[in-house]
């Protein structure tokens, strides 16, 4: 199958026997082969509309720690499936960073781990959130979850300790027999 450019795809939604079909409107201007996964709708100056028949994969399910420290990593589980089995991967995004990280492709159901270290550079204070949805292969997405977490903002004690080691390690280098009492 060749395929060539691929516009923006148009959601559709059509009546079928009283329950709603999702369908995605995709233009391609290619040569294309027929193929179970798509049936030609409109043949107009070489651009075929195909329609993808479809339903988003389910909202994920997200498990992982809820109580954490600025500065240290987690992982959290995350999995989803695919009413058609479809590969699907994830796009997610902490509150804490601008930036939004999308998975490689994975088999619906399959269980996978993403690990993040929560900072206060963007957000200064809560709820700090994870913000994850899957899409399938054909580009139906599922509706977001998001995931709170408790932040504890350990900067003061981290300093406060930080100090309280230098110290130490002074009285240590003034007087060494006092490393045996203060070993650290």
């Amino acid at each position: 199958m060749v395929l060539g450019l691929v516009f923006l795809p148009t959601v559709l939604v059509a009546a079928e026997e009283e329950n709603l079909v999702e369908e995605e409107k995709i233009v391609f201007d290619a040569v294309v082969e027929e193929s179970i996964n798509s049936v030609p709708q409109q043949k107009q100056d070489n651009q075929i509309d195909f329609v993808i028949a479809g339903e988003a994969p389910s909202k994920p399910a997200v498990s992982g720690p809820v109580n954490c420290d600025i500065g240290r990593s987690y992982t959290y589980t995350i999995v989803s499936t695919d009413p058609q089995d479809d590969m699907i991967y994830y796009k997610i995004r902490c509150s804490d960073m601008p930036a939004i990280y999308l998975t490689e492709f994975y088999q619906s159901g399959e269980e996978i781990q993403f690990t993040h270290c929560w900072s206060t550079f963007y957000q200064k204070s809560g709820p700090f959130k994870i913000y994850i949805s899957s899409i399938d292969e054909f580009g139906h997405e599922s509706d977001t979850t998001i995931y709170e977490v408790d932040i504890t903002d350990i900067t003061f004690l981290h300093h406060f300790v930080m100090m309280f080691q230098n110290m130490i390690q002074r009285l240590i280098d003034l007087h060494p027999i006092l490393e045996a009492v203060f070993s650290f």
